[in-house]
């Protein structure tokens, strides 16, 4: 059983989780575009790594979810994210090859499809009765 004392931790986690996400989505473009002279095509392109994941991935995390409970796709996630996150900071402050920035993206990636559906299943959990939609929208809005 969950209990309400996870809510607080959960929803600040989701709110790193899409501050990380979209700082990235605001950068990563630019630094495609301006240091590594990518048109718009391959920036477009570039983001695939990072992408892909969101498309399929919940999926898995869902049925791991249901199996494990949320903690350790929690946990897992937020690692892989921050792992990703560092290694894209240290690849775009150093300049990089293309190949490690998109290995690094790919990792964040998998770390948001990691987190994201985990700290929803923990906060819809724990919401009382009638109130898990709520609940669900709250943890997934952006930072």
């Amino acid at each position: 059983m969950l209990r309400a004392g996870n809510v607080g931790p959960a929803l600040l986690a989701g709110g790193a989780v899409n501050f990380a996400l979209s700082g990235t989505l605001f950068v990563l473009p630019l630094y495609f575009q301006r240091t590594l002279d990518l048109d718009a095509l391959r920036t477009g392109l570039a983001f695939v790594p990072m992408t892909a994941a969101f498309g399929f991935l919940p999926i898995l995390t869902g049925k791991i979810v249901a199996r494990t409970g949320p903690r350790r796709p929690i946990l897992i996630g937020l690692a892989l994210l921050a792992t990703g996150a560092t290694g894209l900071a240290a690849a775009t402050a150093t300049g990089a090859p293309l190949a490690l920035t998109l290995v690094t993206s790919a990792c964040l990636g998998v770390g948001v499809t990691f987190a994201i559906p985990a700290l929803i299943a923990l906060v819809t959990g724990a919401a009382p009765a009638g109130a898990a939609g709520a609940a669900g929208a709250f943890s997934t809005r952006p930072g």
